[in-house]
């Protein structure tokens, strides 16, 4: 099935029954890390085309599986979920789709024991679907058995509820602030705007810079805690709730994204559907992402020179920001993320197992 029969098709073949699918996300991760919060939103708006879907651990698929009622399972993340999800389909005789959502294609696809077993996750899978086209060309490329099957689905995203409230995040009015929603691990580099923020402040002192998320990888939180600690205009608020991360962004002049390597963050989406000003790094997946409608930097310098730009021309934060939104509305609706995997999930229970499944999954 082509990306082009996927749009013709999505929403128009409903289960005549209840149909389950397990969307399997890497096991021990935060629960509102990118792969959750993409699992998550797609089992909630399956259910209008006919389809009760769970979130699950990978970890835990088999125990789920074992209890039945399982008609197709959907890996989020070609490692860390797929291998897992690729064993448990062979042995309950199950189709699977397999979604690369980011360092699985940048990150695991460089080492060659990862490869090999992406490469062994994907083979048995159905369809295996992308963010964007960036990321196509990388699966075209290392994974060329799954060419014929590969499906580019872009995310969806709501706009998040909430009101501007810096008092309660401890940030006051007169502050500019500049908003780096992340997990605390090294491909986001937490730590990376400091140094830049540091120079910048010496003509805006004003200037506050805020980190929400946790502790995924202590040695990076360390950092980042050591560096926080030494100046008090650097502001860590550990993990954030989702239902208050609304608040937070409208509470920024800016949303910053530090990142390394991104598949098509949720962050950056949830920014930019709100009408925030982006100030973020150029990798592929900011790219296909925001497009012209940010200011990317390449260097601390860089980084330096668009914080400035921002802090200096409001009407530019404006422009931005609103394009920003526009850009969201139009191309990443829930509606439709949701019509395209119901009808691939659909196609997939009506094939049946691959019999490739049967060898490919690996622990």
């Amino acid at each position: 099935m082509t990306t082009q029969q996927a749009e013709a098709n999505a929403g128009k073949r409903a289960p005549t029954a209840e149909a389950v699918a397990l969307i399997a996300v890497p096991s021990g991760t935060w629960r509102e890390s990118g792969n959750w919060v993409t699992a998550r939103r797609i089992a909630q708006n399956v259910a209008a085309h006919g389809w009760r879907a769970e979130a699950c651990p990978a970890d835990r698929l088999a125990a789920r599986v074992a209890q039945g009622g399982v008609h197709v399972l959907h890996a989020i993340h070609a490692r860390k979920s797929g291998v897992e999800v690729a064993r448990v389909a062979a042995e309950a005789g199950l189709p699977y789709v397999v979604t690369c959502s980011g360092t699985d294609l940048a990150v695991d696809l460089a080492e060659p024991k990862a490869r090999k077993a992406i490469r062994r996750a994907v083979r048995g899978a159905f369809a295996v679907t992308v963010f964007h086209e960036n990321a196509a060309k990388v699966v075209r490329a290392a994974l060329p058995d799954a060419a014929g099957r590969l499906l580019q689905i872009a995310p969806g995203i709501e706009e998040l509820p909430g009101q501007a409230d810096r008092a309660a995040f401890g940030l006051s009015e007169d502050e500019f602030v500049l908003l780096l929603p992340a997990g605390l691990r090294a491909v986001k580099r937490p730590d990376y705007a400091i140094a830049p923020l540091d120079r910048l402040r010496e003509r805006y002192p004003e200037i506050r810079f805020v980190i929400a998320g946790p502790v995924l990888e202590e040695e990076t939180g360390q950092a980042l805690r050591r560096l926080a600690a030494e100046r008090p205009w650097v502001r860590w608020l550990g993990g954030v709730p989702r239902e208050r991360m609304g608040a937070l962004y409208r509470s920024a002049d800016v949303v910053l994204n530090t990142s390394i390597h991104e598949g098509l963050s949720n962050a950056v989406m949830e920014a930019m559907r709100i009408g925030r000003p982006l100030l973020l790094a150029d990798n592929a997946g900011n790219r296909a992402a925001a497009s012209a409608d940010a200011l990317y930097f390449k260097s601390p310098d860089d980084l330096l020179a668009g914080g400035e730009r921002l802090v200096q021309n409001p009407w530019l934060r404006r422009r931005v920001g609103h394009a920003a939104r526009l850009r969201a509305m139009r191309l990443f609706s829930v509606e439709r993320e949701a019509a395209h995997y119901a009808e691939l999930y659909a196609w997939a229970r009506e094939s049946g197992a691959s019999e490739a499944a049967a060898c490919d999954g690996e622990r």
